[in-house]
């Protein structure tokens, strides 16, 4: 009753090949039962030289009465592959040749969402180095907070500016403005920061040392999952 009603695949194996499995075991690999009765283990495996590793590594940890798992891919019966974690351990650890239970469960839906959660990793990595290495003057700031102070500046803003990211960071940054604050642009700023939308202007900042730059400024709000 145990065997039949688990949801995860289980097999008894004797070298290498099957005995008995149950139906959890058999679907998963795209058979039925009885077709696997007598059948190698090979079939699972992607590959003779898989099939042959985990073979070697599985022996050296069972007959010493170990159990033996991994993370592998494996073979259905249609050749689509997919990720299974699998342990092994002798039935009898005094005496392995007696045969092996194999527990096999599905796990290519966690590997999917590792793998997505490694690229998106990689792209906001990429994402950060783009925006330390480029040439344009980039900082962030916290809408949440009062003043929408900065909290971040890229080395070419320290450049541009000739203020050091500590500078700049907990301040608003209508510093560069100076007591120049009778600009057409300002405005626009202004109501898209308060609406939270893109826009694009020009105005005239200033440096550290007084010189006055004429500065081409994008603003975009930068969202969380819940959109705000």
């Amino acid at each position: 009753a145990l065997l039949t009603g688990a949801n995860v695949g289980i097999a008894f194996v004797r070298e290498r090949r099957i005995v008995r499995c149950n139906r959890a075991f058999a679907r998963m690999f795209g058979y039925d039962e009885a077709s696997l009765i007598g059948v190698s283990t090979r079939l699972m495996h992607v590959s003779d030289e898989d099939y042959e590793q985990l073979g070697r590594e599985a022996y050296a940890v069972i007959k010493d009465g170990g159990v033996y798992a991994t993370d592998a891919k494996q073979m259905r019966a249609d050749g689509s592959t997919f990720w299974v974690h699998t342990t092994l351990s002798a039935i009898d650890p005094h005496d392995p040749s007696r045969g092996a239970i194999l527990v096999v469960q599905d796990i290519d839906r966690r590997k999917q969402a590792e793998r997505a959660l490694r690229a998106s990793e990689e792209a906001i990595r990429l994402n950060s180095r783009a925006v330390e290495f480029s040439a344009n003057g980039i900082m962030i700031t916290n809408f949440s907070l009062p003043e929408n102070p900065i909290t971040y500046v890229n080395p070419a803003f320290e450049r541009i500016t000739g203020y050091t990211a500590s500078e700049c960071v907990g301040r608003n940054a209508r510093f560069l403005l100076r007591e120049d604050t009778d600009q057409i642009g300002l405005g626009e700023v202004r109501a898209a920061i308060r609406e939270q939308r893109e826009v694009e202007t020009v105005l005239r900042n200033y440096r550290k040392d007084g010189s006055l730059f004429w500065n081409e400024l994008s603003v975009s709000p930068v969202r969380d999952e819940s959109g705000k």
